[in-house]
């Protein structure tokens, strides 16, 4: 929304409380990815930044900036280790690997179809899935071991702006359709399918 704001949700108080401002306005294609300790953000907004948050100092500083600009379906996804995926989304095919310990980006196989509203990545378990976004219900996989791209299933309905992934850990990815929408699905990695579940209390 063209903001600064930042803010932390405690789970067993079930409340919100104001962080240190991002260093700019962030908009289309902001996305967050937590890292060994260190919470890692893209500002969108047709920016190339890249920051850092330390979460015991409270404070934001520059990383290195991605070598495109980012928008709409830009995204990030941590491997668990040293590495982060990251979308640039805005009509792109470019996806990125992010080094922690070398802070340094490199360009990595381009998707299948370019990426926009809605893109969203999510790391499990040696692949990276992702939403195309776009209108459209793409649903890919990203093989780490062979740095090559594979189509999965489709989602049940197109996927747009406000499209989202999470990995639970283990079988599932749950996501969000976004679009308007408040469809709620889960996908059964093994089986490569989708499930829908209960609709979210709002679109």
């Amino acid at each position: 929304a063209s903001t600064r704001m930042f803010w932390t949700y405690n789970t067993s108080a079930n409340s919100w409380s104001a962080l240190a401002q991002t260093p700019a306005s962030v908009r289309n294609g902001g996305a967050l990815a937590y890292a060994n300790g260190n919470v890692y953000g893209l500002r969108g907004n047709d920016e190339n930044d890249f920051w850092r948050y330390d979460i015991g100092a409270d404070a934001w500083s520059n990383r290195a900036s991605l070598p495109v600009n980012t928008g709409w379906g830009a995204a990030l996804a941590w491997d668990g280790t040293d590495t982060i995926y990251a979308f640039a989304g805005s009509d792109s095919k470019d996806f990125y690997t992010y080094s922690i310990s070398a802070n340094a980006w490199t360009s990595l196989a381009n998707t299948p179809a370019d990426v926009n509203d809605g893109g969203a990545l999510a790391y499990a378990g040696g692949y990276v899935y992702a939403f195309r976004g776009n209108t459209t219900t793409a649903f890919w996989r990203y093989y780490v071991a062979s740095s090559a791209w594979e189509v999965k299933a489709s989602t049940p309905a197109t996927v747009d702006q406000g499209g989202s992934l999470a990995w639970d850990g283990g079988d599932f990815i749950y996501a969000f359709r976004g679009n308007s929408a408040t469809a709620f699905w889960r996908y059964y990695i093994n089986g490569d399918s989708w499930t829908a579940l209960t609709s979210a209390p709002a679109t």
